[in-house]
């Protein structure tokens, strides 16, 4: 595995290393981020900014402000009331009123 596959961030005792394609959402938290993988939250001491920087547009989207989303692990999407995003695991993801648009087309083209 190569170190592209990977995404390194930095945490408040070290850094911590995972596989890109098991990152399922990533929550910001302030100036702070939350890096899921399904079962397990890891802390962050950098940004949503810094971090989707480091992830591939092709699979990753920043569907809300507090949100980067792997569409790749999107089970369901609701679109009806507030838009959100049903993860593999469970976890909902909500979606910004203003990006619900672009979340549809690019969740529905994606796996048509």
């Amino acid at each position: 595995m190569s170190s592209q596959d990977k995404l390194s961030f930095s945490t408040s005792d070290g850094y911590i290393f995972l596989r890109i394609d098991d990152i399922t959402y990533i929550k910001s938290d302030d100036i702070y981020s939350y890096i899921h993988n399904g079962t397990e939250k890891h802390f962050s001491t950098q940004s949503l900014k810094q971090l989707m920087e480091k992830l591939p547009e092709s699979q990753f989207f920043r569907c809300h402000r507090s949100y980067i989303v792997n569409t790749d692990k999107v089970f369901k999407l609701i679109k009806s009331g507030n838009c959100k995003l049903i993860i593999e695991n469970g976890d909902e993801v909500p979606v910004a009123r203003g990006k619900k648009e672009e979340v549809i087309g690019r969740m529905t083209n994606k796996h048509l």
